[in-house]
């Protein structure tokens, strides 16, 4: 057995990868290389930032109080500080012209 230890740095990222290539067996007339004799190792993260969902398919916004509350949820992982970036598109609800970056759609009713 090979024991090669690995630091936990508690940070997300990629996994990473390293090779152990077994060299110079002894006694030399007695031992030789076998066939694989190089391995690669990958270090798995266990350090994951996570997926971000809605926490329902389906949001009602409430024309009379001109709210929306729609809710994102992390989940598979909470490691380090993350955001998420959204935006809207039209359906049968259209944004208008007096749009603007607080105000995205305009009831009609």
């Amino acid at each position: 057995k090979i024991k090669i230890p690995i630091i936990n740095d508690n940070q997300y990222q990629s996994d990473k990868d390293f090779y152990v290539i077994l060299k110079c067996p002894s006694p030399q007339e007695d031992a030789a290389l076998g066939d694989p004799s190089v391995a690669r190792v990958t270090i798995i993260d266990d350090d994951k930032p996570g997926n971000f969902v809605f926490e329902q398919p389906i949001y009602y916004g409430d024309s009379k109080t001109f709210k929306l509350t729609a809710t994102v949820l992390r989940q598979n992982g909470t490691d380090g500080n993350t955001s998420v970036e959204y935006t809207t598109m039209d359906g049968t609800a259209k944004g208008g012209p007096f749009a603007s970056p607080t105000l995205d759609y305009i009831s009609n009713s």
